[in-house]
């Protein structure tokens, strides 16, 4: 039975928070059992919270509240490593005989470039900004690694800056691979760092097609800045279909799923 007085709303505020800083991540299905009220009730607690700044709201439930913060690669990699092993390996498979590759930084595309340099290819040159996919795949066979100039960003290998973006102007991509760090059903794909959307705005006008990879925690999530509208066509590669939501939208859209 749902409970309207405002003391009451505090208390349990207060309890949502707490389990919030001892968890990182809290459930609408499990929280509203544990109180005694109702899914839309918690709802609506998390939606006050959000609006305090005290916690974020994501596809079913709710996390910290980090602004403009991704953590470091090492720590990302660990975090679904066996869904980014069966994502890394769907989506190495597009990459085809003679084909001109862009792939970018983060913890989904290294698990993509550790997938492709285990295959068989020929005449293919993978353009990347990541120092840790270069490592991976400079001694492939049949492959070229092509490294963007800029500045290296520490906390994940990363390179960076408008002589990155410059760079990569220059080329027209056969495919480009690439991460994200959220999406959105108001905002669409989103990331936190300016450096990376820019690239990916840019690599998405000189190659087709772009290919998303991502797992599933990002549905549901939101970043602090919008990369590509959820009505861009693309294909995204993910570790099983996201929710039913997403699903409709990206119907629409024409936005392919392959898992």
């Amino acid at each position: 039975m749902d409970q309207h007085l405002p003391a009451l709303s505090v208390i349990r505020h207060e309890s949502i928070l707490r389990e919030l800083e001892a968890s990182g991540r809290l459930r609408v299905r499990v929280l509203a059992p544990a109180f005694g009220v109702s899914e839309e009730t918690i709802r609506r607690d998390l939606s006050e919270l959000e609006g305090q700044g005290l916690l974020r709201r994501v596809h079913g439930g709710a996390v910290r509240h980090e602004v403009d913060r991704e953590q470091p690669i090492l720590e990302r990699s660990r975090v679904k490593a066996r869904e980014k092993i069966h994502i890394g390996q769907i989506a190495a498979d597009l990459v085809k005989d003679g084909m001109s590759v862009f792939m970018d930084t983060g913890s989904t595309p290294v698990a993509v470039a550790q997938a492709l340099a285990k295959r068989t290819v020929a005449n293919v040159t993978v353009t990347t900004n990541s120092l840790d996919i270069g490592k991976i795949l400079a001694h492939t066979a049949g492959l070229r690694v092509r490294m963007t100039p800029g500045m290296l960003r520490e906390n994940d290998n990363a390179i960076v800056g408008h002589e990155t973006c410059d760079y990569v102007r220059r080329f027209a991509f056969d495919l480009s691979i690439v991460g994200i760090a959220a999406c959105d059903l108001e905002f669409g794909w989103m990331d936190y760092s300016q450096d990376e959307s820019d690239l990916r705005r840019i690599v998405a006008a000189n190659a087709q097609p772009v290919v998303i990879v991502c797992d599933d925690s990002k549905f549901g999530r939101r970043a602090s800045i919008i990369t590509y509208p959820l009505d861009h066509a693309l294909t995204v590669v993910t570790n099983k279909p996201p929710p039913a939501e997403f699903l409709q939208r990206f119907d629409r859209s024409g936005i392919a799923i392959r898992t």
